[in-house]
């Protein structure tokens, strides 16, 4: 664990070749976490893996804290962990809400980054929030009728809203990043949380980036066509340092 602030405990944890070029892979959520199975993104033999997860969430401390929790909290964590570590660069990895984290780290610290590799793209932009808790009915109506159950029914009107009021969230405007860093994206052409949209408009903002439009995938990283594409990204960069 890192101590981050005087509230806020993050848990890391390294694997892999610790003396290879380092990456770290984040979470999406926001509020999800790390796993066993983010590894496997990475050649062991070859990396210095970092995977952490971000305040509030997975095993960092205290347990669903939003107080002091922002977008720029979590890129100033992402520093000190590299401080912390003794990385001069690395190596970033995000996929949904770890691809807008990605990117805002990349605007604010270009220096340390070898490469970006993004999934699932992400901005938070309205249109996309009004998407994921609004639109989406079309196609998924009774997930959104459970959604909406958890609402009073004078709330029901704008469910993001209401959900913000209950979970404390914020939601912030990621700029895309000026820096030409090294950069592979990868979407699901069916990805329903993150249309494909969003993808495409960053790859026009970042024309030297390789854009790979999955055909049969959705928005989880675990599909075969988008494991695939993920790993193809990490092994083409090995050569970078």
């Amino acid at each position: 664990w890192l101590q981050v602030d005087a509230l806020h405990r993050i848990y890391f944890e390294e694997c892999g070749n610790l003396n290879g070029p380092a990456v770290i892979f984040l979470h999406g959520g926001p509020g999800s976490g790390c796993n066993s199975t983010q590894r496997r993104f990475f050649d062991p033999a070859h990396y210095r893996i970092v995977l952490m997860d971000q305040r509030g969430c997975g095993r960092s401390t205290p347990e669903g804290e939003t107080y002091n929790n922002t977008t720029e909290h979590l890129v100033g964590d992402i520093e000190q962990l590299r401080f912390h570590l003794n990385i001069a660069r690395w190596h970033v990895f995000g996929g949904s809400w770890g691809s807008t984290l990605a990117l805002t780290y990349a605007c604010s610290h270009p220096q340390p980054i070898i490469s970006l590799t993004l999934r699932g793209i992400f901005l938070s932009r309205p249109f996309e929030l009004d998407w994921f808790l609004g639109q989406i009915q079309l196609f998924f109506p009774d997930q959104w009728q459970t959604l909406c159950d958890y609402l009073p029914e004078s709330e029901r009107s704008d469910p993001l809203q209401a959900f913000q009021q209950l979970v404390f969230s914020k939601d912030n405007d990621i700029a895309i990043p000026a820096a030409h860093i090294p950069t592979t994206i990868v979407q699901g052409r069916y990805d329903m949380v993150c249309p494909p949209q969003t993808a495409w408009q960053l790859t026009q903002a970042m024309p030297h980036a390789i854009f790979v439009m999955v055909p049969d995938a959705g928005h989880s990283a675990m599909e075969p066509g988008t494991c695939n594409a993920l790993v193809a990204a990490t092994e083409q960069y090995k050569h970078l340092k």
